[in-house]
């Protein structure tokens, strides 16, 4: 697809100015005052802090305005070509389009590619990296190398994405940001068709049906498609198969010229999408503490008609210093609501000939086939056809110092991730004689609902020892030691089956065919896992570095089913 991006900040209440510092000296001349830079910074695997040259993992940082200068909605997009070696791929352009993202080569026999992800300081979850607005993070770094792994356990196999939200303004200011984006959205490239020979098969034009590969094109007028209503009421849609068209409903079939449309008729059938989003931060702070609150919406509708996205996003940031305590939380909400259709559609439109006027048929939306009867009307699959979806996150994050002494600091750092999913799946029931005529030699089409609704809860906590000491005047060490425990708990139920009753009411007691249970997707599963890890950070006379990283894990994976039974579940 082809993107046109337009963004407008609509009103920055605090603002900083640029000055050059100057001086006066001799003769009134101006000599600028110089201005020392500091060494630049990286924030990795948890929180901790170095210069960019004591890094001995390898690891990459992207800051805010390099996220924000595409001014793309979409985090995993705002990483895309930032990075060596980072790869990000859209596995689905759907209109709640997910996106593939590896660090280098995947290092796992599991089939999972996706590398950890950390947000302040904290494991969290693909989905809410991907609905986090680019404008929220302070900066993102790529853990490349095995750090990832020993300090976050097997998770991090795969390499780590660790993003640092931003917190209050300073010296107590307050600052309110409104943001405005849209973007536009149309399908630019398909795949070449030939535009030679037009709808029927072996060179013989039939026009119910689905191939491409009829006689070659000539200029006449002829009849394209299924009537569309019963001109002579006799209960059915009428057609022919021996290439002729049917007179009892000749009348009301769609006349053309047999001859390829000026414009690429399946292109025509896709529409201008939209992505529009709204937000607005309030963020104010000092030495002491900071709060801020952020409100984003998204709404994006598909180039497929009535394929919808809307998210609501709300996340609070808060923190304080006071003596020896230090705190630093958040909280999220994600309202996430989906609706699609079957994307089917686009296979059964490569199928059409170059002279059916795809759009002429949009009027057909509770007729089943349209300019062929092999493969449904793409607008009735629009209206009777859908997967609707709800989703609600809610994310939680606190971090607590306390500092017992100027070298010794104790930390502890947690999450509770918890995610309420509502899923509801159906083909409307159609056999041409509810709602149209009967489709003579026609079979009905399939009609199912199937609904699910899932729940999952994850708990992520570090304790942490913290030590910095300064053995001599050039020998420096930096030692943590933690304790991890990690509980991730899901459920899943769901109902359907095969078979309406009555069409356009999706309930479990109007199936011919309900689906029995254990051959649906109903399953309920834990997962816990304990660890203990530790970082040792050696410099000296800020020349030359070392880094110690290790980490045992306990997982309960490994936990044979007959708890008599030896099983070493315990790996480093």
């Amino acid at each position: 697809m082809k993107k046109l991006t337009a963004s407008v900040l609509l009103v920055v209440l605090s603002s900083s100015v640029a000055l050059i510092n100057a001086q006066q000296g001799k003769n009134d001349t101006i000599a600028p005052k110089e201005t020392q830079i500091g060494e630049v910074v990286i924030t990795g695997a948890l929180g901790i802090k170095k210069k960019q040259d004591a890094q001995t993992s390898s690891i990459a940082v992207v800051k805010n305005d390099q996220l924000t200068q595409a001014k793309s909605q979409n985090l995993a997009q705002s990483l895309t070509g930032k990075v060596s070696g980072l790869v990000i791929n859209q596995s689905s352009s759907s209109v709640n389009g997910t996106f593939d993202i590896q660090i280098r080569d995947p290092k796992t026999i599991t089939g999972s590619t996706s590398p950890l992800i950390v947000i302040d300081g904290v494991i969290s979850s693909l989905a809410f990296f991907q609905r986090l607005p680019s404008e929220m993070v302070e900066s993102t770094s790529i853990l490349k190398g095995q750090q990832a792994a020993a300090l976050y356990g097997s998770a991090g196999i795969n390499g780590a994405i660790i993003v640092n939200t931003k917190k209050g303004t300073a010296k107590g200011r307050v600052s309110v940001t409104i943001n405005s984006n849209i973007d536009f959205d149309n399908v630019q490239f398909l795949p070449s068709r030939q535009k030679s020979y037009g709808q029927g098969w072996e060179g013989q034009r039939i026009h119910v049906e689905n191939g491409a590969w009829g006689p070659k094109f000539d200029g006449s007028q002829v009849g394209i498609g299924l009537p569309f209503y019963d001109v002579n009421g006799d209960g059915n849609l009428s057609y022919a198969l021996d290439g002729t068209v049917a007179p009892q409903d000749e009348a009301a079939i769609l006349k053309g010229t047999y001859s390829p449309l000026g414009k690429d008729n399946v292109k025509e059938f896709f529409k201008t999408g939209t992505l529009l989003s709204n937000g607005v931060t309030i963020a104010s702070g000092g030495s002491e503490g900071y709060a801020s609150l952020s409100l984003n919406r998204q709404d994006r509708e598909f180039v497929v008609e009535n394929d919808k996205n809307k998210v609501t996003s709300a996340i609070l940031k808060a923190g304080f210093n006071k003596d020896r305590w230090s705190f630093d939380g958040s909280m999220s909400y994600i309202n996430q609501q989906t609706s699609t259709t079957n994307p089917i559609i686009y296979q059964n439109l490569l199928q059409s000939s170059a002279e059916i006027p795809i759009t002429s048929f949009s009027g057909m939306r509770d007729q089943g086939y349209a300019w062929n009867i092999y493969y449904q009307n793409p607008y009735w699959t629009i209206k009777h056809e859908r997967l609707s979806a709800k989703n609600h996150l809610v994310n939680g994050t606190a971090n607590l110092t306390y500092k017992i002494n100027k070298n010794i600091s104790l930390v502890n750092t947690g999450t509770l991730q918890l995610t309420v999913g509502d899923g509801m799946n159906y083909r409307d029931l159609y056999n041409g004689s509810l709602t149209n005529p009967t489709l003579l030699g026609t079979t009905a089409i399939g009609s199912y609902f199937n609904q699910s609704n899932n729940i999952s809860r994850y708990l992520y906590n570090d304790f942490m020892v913290n030590m910095d000491y300064d053995i001599t005047d050039d020998l420096k060490a930096k030692l943590i030691l933690g304790y991890n425990v990690q509980d991730t708990y899901g459920k899943t139920t769901s109902a359907g089956g095969s078979g309406l009753k009555l069409p356009g009411i999706y309930q479990v007691w109007n199936l011919t065919t309900p689906t029995q249970p254990y051959n649906l997707n109903n399953q309920r599963s834990q997962l816990r896992k304990n660890a203990v890890f530790g970082n040792l950070d050696i410099s000296y006379k800020n020349y030359l570095y070392l880094n110690i990283t290790g980490r045992n894990e306990w997982s309960s994976k490994f936990i044979h089913s007959d708890l008599t039974a030896p099983v070493d579940y315990s790996y480093f």
